[in-house]
């Protein structure tokens, strides 16, 4: 058997000041994740929301920001880091998986149910899941946008030996 581990990672601290996405910060999670798993350990990074990375990718840091603009944000957000993720973890050998949440799937028991085994099953692979909230069926904006939250319902649903909140 293995520890389960969550580690929340808060997707603001990987944005460079010039708007940028941080390279460096996110390879430095995929050798966290992969070095914890030679240690016999599972990791589940879970992600905040991906809006920040959208917003820097379209060189609109506003403050202020229409529902529909931090959507599009997000949408723009989600692929870019998914597919950072997906290559430096292929780089390193090591497979990982997007799973995106809703409050529903928290709350219903056999959605629950049904997020609890495909975790389990994807750790039980060797695969990394990788969960952020599927803000798109998230309006009013959801309390699984605060990564606390989220790494704190995660480690909940698969009884996770140890959980982590990073901030920048």
């Amino acid at each position: 058997m293995y520890g389960v581990v969550v580690w929340g990672v808060d997707t603001r601290a990987l944005i460079l000041e010039g708007g940028g996405v941080d390279v460096d910060g996110i390879r430095s999670w995929v050798t966290l994740a992969t070095s914890s798993m030679e240690q016999g350990f599972r990791p589940i990074l879970v992600c905040d929301s991906a809006i920040a990375i959208g917003l820097a990718r379209m060189k609109t840091l506003q403050t202020v920001r229409s529902p529909v603009l931090s959507l599009a944000a997000m949408a723009l957000g989600q692929t870019a880091i998914g597919t950072l993720w997906e290559s430096m973890f292929a780089q390193s050998g090591q497979m990982c998986a997007q799973v995106l949440l809703n409050q529903d799937d928290l709350k219903i028991d056999h959605r629950k149910s049904g997020i609890r085994a495909t975790l389990q099953t994807l750790l039980d692979m060797g695969v990394i899941p990788i969960i952020s909230e599927n803000e798109l069926s998230a309006l009013p904006p959801s309390p699984l946008a605060s990564v606390d939250f989220l790494v704190q319902a995660i480690q909940q649903v698969v009884g996770a030996d140890r959980t982590t909140v990073a901030q920048g």
